[in-house]
């Protein structure tokens, strides 16, 4: 006998990846199909992967250039021209009701306040 769930949006960690990894150490991430934020940095990377993304937060000037890459992966949100890309991806999350979110890559100099509002897991390289 199997069981089977449904699982709401915001109800599983979203992820953010945020800095350099591989498909590896982000795939037992992906098992729940979680909202995945990519930082424009790690794009091209992670395009390679094949995996569908949900939002990018990237520089205005960039955007004409990614619309042409991600084309294929519409529906897709686009974050542009915050100062602090982290801040930015949690403020979206905290606006589309989630709670948790995994963050893979490079833990960032100082944590956005607004990562008190929400399950925040940093998984950084040692």
């Amino acid at each position: 006998m199997s069981s089977h769930h449904i699982v709401c949006d915001a109800q599983e960690p979203a992820l953010i990846i945020a800095g350099s990894c591989s498909f590896e150490q982000v795939a037992p991430f992906l098992e729940s199909s979680p909202v995945l934020i990519v930082l424009e940095p790690y794009l091209v990377q992670v395009l390679e992967w094949g995996i569908k993304i949900d939002v990018i937060c990237l520089r205005l000037e960039k955007a004409q250039e990614i619309e042409a890459k991600t084309a294929h992966q519409m529906p897709l949100t686009f974050l542009f021209d915050k100062p602090n890309v982290l801040q930015a991806a949690l403020e979206y999350l905290l606006q589309n009701g989630h709670k948790r979110v995994n963050v893979l890559g490079e833990m960032p100099a100082q944590i956005p306040e607004i990562a008190s509002q929400l399950e925040v897991v940093f998984f950084v390289k040692i």
